[in-house]
């Protein structure tokens, strides 16, 4: 690095080191006087011989000015000594050699007139000396902890590089590796020089965050992947379920979006895009679920005797049962009619909204995606508070302002709200990507989701979920109730503490209930780096059915990949069907009503 020096190596040619040994001659001090008493001496000499009167003095007066001279360039020269084993022990030589050589160079000048006798000269030296040795002392120290704190840099470079080199990564990520490389190699030419001790730790930072980054990649790769493929365990165990359940012949048409989503996620995961294999592994696992649930309901329903116009009680005596031919009968003949109504129902539905609709006629289940904002945008009611045009609140196509969405579901700023068509009733699944553009600091901050809602004059009634971890319980004319659920304290605290700005974060909002229908389970989640995290669930028996609706307040947000799963309200799709057969204008879901934000 630097070269090594020992004091004996450094004391610079022409200095007189008899003053520093301790042997030989005395000390400076007792030197310094005997010199002026030999001045004294010499000075009373003549006046003993010649008396006071012979002679003008001028020798004498000239002498004894010599000889004070002498003392105090004698003076000079002992607190230069001193300074330049001050700077030594500092180690100036390495850290400071350009100060330490010109102290060198000074007291080498001062020495040089102080055996000439010039002591004026040579005490204006010595004092340069001093002060170069003094500020090469102070450089020193300085310079040291820079050098210290590079090496602590470079250290910490080694440990990260050494750990990315043992992942491969100089060939999994050339780009990265190499930008890193260059910055290694700039430190360490830095820090082979002492006046760059500074860009040496300035580089060795840069680098250590480079490869830092390097590893964390890595690492978010294969957290990413061990997510999707316990995604892909989980999907796999509801499937079964399912399929014992018999989902396939009793819940086809959820059976047929599960194995699509299924296969879907498992294209991901052949990819190596492990976070888009969870998402769609994990829809796929709740759609098994779903179709298990529903297809037990059907057996269920199923397996009771039915009565029909054809064929009255007998109430004169005990009813005989019927044979398993009439029973496989009535069964087809439910069927049929099912089939029929729900081939109504589908049709209308198709035709009512504009998110890709997909219905399973057999379980109720309406599926909706909303990847296109244009198409969203034909679904839903915009409440009147919400500035649309120049400048808008809201926006579904069109740029984003984050300049990263090429397509986007909505992008809300400031504040607003809006419902989305249609009602729900004992299941329903929302779920998204968020992105945070700018979120404000004072405590009315929110972006809620609102579930199970009926609008209303007071407020309204329904669910709401603000930030994906509190839940608010809203009953119309009545105060809120705010639910703080979270097992994680920190998303107690307000957004701008925790919540990831400026990346996309997966949230999952779902409502369900048992096949008994008797417990209804609330289950919030969202995707912590890398990880879909229960950010808290419970269970609501309280509303069974309602709207969905989005509000927002003091922040700038972009919504992409909104799709909705749930089962349709049978009441309000029969009166779709109904108005939509009799040419009448279907009303937007509830959403005519007062929207009490």
């Amino acid at each position: 690095m630097f070269p090594a020096a020992t004091p004996a190596a450094i004391v610079p040619a022409g200095i007189d080191t008899r003053f520093r040994s301790g042997r030989g001659l005395p000390t400076l001090q007792l030197r310094r006087i005997l010199l002026r008493a030999a001045g004294a001496l010499f000075f009373a000499i003549p006046l003993a011989l010649f008396g006071c009167s012979g002679g003008d003095g001028g020798d004498e007066e000239s002498y004894g000015a010599s000889s004070e001279m002498m003392a105090k360039a004698e003076d000079s020269r002992e607190d230069a000594e001193r300074a330049r084993k001050e700077a030594e022990a500092a180690e100036a030589q390495k850290y400071a050699g350009d100060a330490y050589q010109a102290a060198v160079a000074d007291f080498q000048t001062g020495q040089g007139h102080f055996d000439s006798q010039k002591y004026d000269r040579a005490r204006k030296y010595f004092k340069n000396a001093l002060r170069d040795f003094t500020t090469a002392r102070n450089s020193a120290k300085t310079a040291k902890g820079s050098y210290e704190v590079a090496l602590d840099n470079q250290k910490e470079c080694d440990a990260l590089r050494a750990e990315a080199e043992k992942l491969g990564l100089q060939t999994k990520n050339p780009e990265l590796w190499k930008a890193a490389e260059d910055l290694y190699a700039q430190g360490k030419t830095f820090l082979m020089n002492s006046k760059k001790l500074s860009n040496a730790k300035d580089k060795f930072n840069q680098a250590k965050y480079s490869y830092q980054e390097l590893v964390d990649v890595a690492k978010g790769v294969v957290k990413d992947e061990s997510a999707a493929k316990a995604s892909l365990a989980t999907m796999e165990a509801n499937k079964e379920e399912a399929r014992t359940a018999a989902a396939e012949e009793h819940a086809k048409s959820t059976w047929e979006q599960a194995a699509s989503a299924e296969t879907e996620g498992r294209s991901f995961l052949t990819a190596s895009d492990y976070r888009r294999a969870a998402y769609s592994l994990d829809r796929a696992r709740e759609l098994y679920r779903m179709a298990r649930e529903n297809a037990e309901i059907r057996k269920t329903l199923a397996s009771q005797p039915v009565a029909t116009t054809e064929e009255k009680p007998d109430v004169s005596e005990r009813a005989q049962p019927l044979s398993p031919e009439e029973i496989a009968r009535r069964k087809q003949q439910q069927k049929e009619q099912a089939a029929g109504a729900g081939t109504d129902v589908a049709a209308a539905l198709e035709k009512y909204f504009h998110g890709s609709p997909s219905f399973a006629a057999d379980t109720g289940i309406l599926t909706l995606d909303y990847t296109s904002g244009a198409n969203l945008r034909k679904d839903v009611v915009i409440s009147k508070n919400v500035k649309l045009g120049d400048k808008p609140h809201l926006t579904f196509e069109g740029s984003d302002w984050s300049g990263e969405f090429d397509e986007y579901s909505f992008h809300a700023n400031t504040e607003g709200s809006f419902t989305i068509n249609g009602r729900y009733r004992d299941g329903v699944r929302i779920e998204f990507d968020m992105k945070v553009l700018l979120v404000g600091s004072n405590a009315k901050t929110r972006f809620e989701v609102l579930f199970n809602y009926e609008p209303g004059d007071g407020g309204g009634s329904g669910y709401g979920v603000d930030w994906g971890t509190r839940l608010t319980i809203y009953e119309n004319r009545k105060t809120p109730k705010e639910i703080m659920t979270p097992t994680n304290k920190t998303y107690h605290n307000h957004p701008t503490k925790w919540f990831m700005k400026q990346k996309p974060t997966h949230v999952v909002i779902s409502y369900g209930r048992s096949p008994d229908g008797e417990d209804g389970k609330i289950l919030v989640q969202f995707d912590n780096a890398g990880q879909m995290e229960d950010t808290f669930k419970m269970n609501s028996n309280w509303r069974r059915e309602g709207i969905i609706a989005f509000r927002w307040d003091d922040l700038k947000v972009v919504v992409k990949n909104l799709r909705i799963i749930g089962k349709v309200d049978e009441d309000w799709a029969r009166e779709l069907v109904a108005k939509m057969g009799s040419g009448e204008e279907a009303e937007a879901g509830g959403a005519d009503k007062p929207f009490g934000f």
